[in-house]
């Protein structure tokens, strides 16, 4: 039976996760008592951050996520083949031109990509995600998320702690200033006017930029680490498309050299690879002039235990 999303959150709000604005003024908590997987990933950077003597900073969990039951981008731009030459050199095949010309052509095409995927979301035990992350000039590290359905997640982060599993609470996933569980993010509307709605309204009393930013860091969050399934990601990506001032940047790379479209709101840019209806790395402007990066190596269900991934030269 479908759940309306206002009975959803009205459901959810004793137990709230920490306001943006509270993320937004830096205070961190103790990772233990993080609900979300966004807000995990906040505490932890910024642990790390003070640690290195760095500048503070608002970290925001986003980036490529290679779902495990898709097939790659084969990259065919469904160009003309040049007809064969008899003699002299071969001609250089001709130029292709841009598929996309506006963010809204690439976040619609990346939607309509994850409408087709086939994947369980709703019986797994956990969803992982591997990804790797970098500030500045603090190196490289790997990260690896369990996020539990119905008992206890497990994290392991280079940069933080001694290398083994962090031991987190059953999956919450922070939807602007309410949490979800697994099961309820399953029953989220898929409704792009109803999406809008919901999270233009859940920032009137934030601070720090105009309310189309905090939706798009929070469809971002969500696309990038979270059983959502392929119904409410299409909602998702339809959303995104209707944000004011979101900009195309045209194709760039990301850290391992994948190709995807940059789109840009504020000081967030999202590496988005429309064919598979993934985000590829997500990269953050800091005030203190450095970038911060997460870059999705893959994520998808898994019912196996969890266990620290080996190191790999």
């Amino acid at each position: 039976m479908t759940m309306h999303i206002d009975d959803i959150l009205e459901d959810t709000r004793d137990t709230v996760d920490p306001s943006p604005e509270a993320l937004e003024l830096g205070r961190a908590q103790a990772l233990a008592a993080a609900k979300a997987s966004i807000d995990r990933i906040t505490h932890i950077a910024r642990i790390r951050t003070r640690r290195r003597r760095a500048a503070g900073v608002l970290m925001v969990a986003c980036a490529a996520a290679a779902v495990l039951v898709i097939a790659p981008w084969d990259g065919d731009v469904s160009t003309p083949t040049a007809e064969p030459t008899t003699q002299g050199p071969t001609p250089s095949p001709p130029v292709a031109t841009p598929q996309f010309r506006n963010a809204s052509q690439v976040l619609r095409a990346a939607g309509t990509s994850s409408a087709t995927q086939d994947v369980d979301v709703a019986h797994a035990k956990y969803w992982r995600v591997d990804s790797e992350y970098e500030q500045g000039h603090d190196g490289v590290f790997r990260r690896t998320f369990w996020q539990g359905h119905t008992t206890p997640g497990y994290l392991f982060d280079e940069g933080f702690g001694d290398g083994g599993l962090v031991t987190m609470g059953v999956a919450k996933f922070s939807f602007q200033q309410q949490s979800l569980t697994w099961d309820q993010l399953l029953h989220l509307t898929t409704s792009k006017s109803e999406l809008l709605r919901l999270l233009r309204a859940g920032t009137g009393d934030l601070k720090g930029g105009p309310p189309d930013h905090y939706a798009f860091k929070t469809l971002g969050e969500m696309l990038a680490e979270t059983p959502a399934p392929p119904a409410v990601r299409k909602a998702m990506w339809d959303a995104a498309a209707e944000l004011k001032g979101v900009k195309n940047d045209g194709e760039v790379t990301d850290a391992k050299g994948r190709t995807g479209y940059g789109i840009t709101l504020g000081a967030m840019t999202y590496v988005v690879e429309p064919s598979s209806g993934r985000i590829l790395e997500s990269r953050m402007k800091l005030e203190d002039g450095l970038t911060y990066r997460m870059t999705y190596l893959s994520q998808g269900p898994t019912d196996a235990k969890p266990a620290p991934p080996t190191t790999t030269s």
